[in-house]
């Protein structure tokens, strides 16, 4: 893990960490929507696009990494909102002594 902060200029995007909530459908069902909680300001580090094969089927995958400045609401159940795409959380590690929180996301299919 680096141990660094992170200085205004690269806090260049705006996200919207988001929970999910369920809501009732009119048949019944229940549906999974994101409420957002907050908006904040982000650096963003695309990682790269995995794609596999799984039957015959090509399945890709995007991995983003997000820095912000440190919170204590985030966490992998959680969703972030970027530009209409969402993105799964899949690891959160903390950058120096809350000072910042480096976000792993998959973009959700």
């Amino acid at each position: 893990m680096v141990q660094r902060h992170l200085h205004a200029g690269e806090l260049k995007w705006r996200i919207e960490l988001c929970e999910m909530s369920e809501s009732k459908q009119a048949d019944g069902s229940v549906q999974m929507t994101p409420s957002v909680y907050a908006t904040v300001y982000a650096a963003k580090v695309d990682q790269r696009g995995d794609e596999d094969y799984i039957g015959a089927q090509r399945q890709a995958e995007r991995t983003t990494t997000w820095r912000i400045r440190w919170r204590d609401d985030v966490d992998e159940t959680h969703v972030i909102k970027y530009y209409g795409k969402e993105y799964d959380i899949v690891y959160i590690g903390e950058l120096g002594y809350r000072q910042a929180l480096e976000i792993d996301t998959v973009l959700r299919k």
